[in-house]
């Protein structure tokens, strides 16, 4: 039986890959997964190498293996008039960023663009729960502060 996930996303799985790849389980968990965090998969057949991932306007591009499966994710962004902007920090302010053009980010803009990408992440990796206790993953932590957690 197929899943909302796999009913949701397998056209858009088959475009961009080769017809002789199949949804594994390893794809099938991804999907549910995303489907369960509110993410759909844009239909984006040009871009064969990532796979668009939407939630509440914020996109991310996801790498997409040989296999088919979901690899890493980048930074978050949003689809705008300009097309794509790249969710940045530019000194100590939190924008969008596309060719010529930036947009601020007030700080709620910024917490859940934060969500989005710690959700993503917990989404393609598998795992459950929030973040770490102090409310910061890692990964993000790096695209706001330009620093890697712990780093001085």
């Amino acid at each position: 039986m197929k899943t909302w996930a796999a009913t949701r996303c397998s056209g858009v799985l088959t475009s961009g890959c080769r017809m002789d790849q199949s949804l594994t389980p390893q794809i099938l968990s991804t999907l549910e997964r995303l489907a369960e965090a509110g993410f759909e998969l844009l239909p984006m057949a040009e871009i064969g190498t990532h796979y668009v991932v939407a939630r509440d306007g914020y996109v991310a591009m996801v790498d997409r293996r040989e296999d088919g499966s979901f690899g890493s994710s980048g930074n978050p962004g949003k689809i705008g008039p300009r097309g794509f902007a790249l969710f940045v920090r530019r000194g100590g302010r939190t924008v969008f960023a596309s060719k010529g053009h930036e947009e601020e980010a007030s700080a709620e803009v910024a917490a859940a663009v934060q969500t989005f990408a710690a959700d993503l992440k917990r989404a393609i990796d598998g795992l459950s729960g929030p973040p770490d206790a102090m409310g910061a993953d890692p990964v993000i932590g790096v695209l706001i502060t330009g620093k890697k957690a712990g780093a001085h």
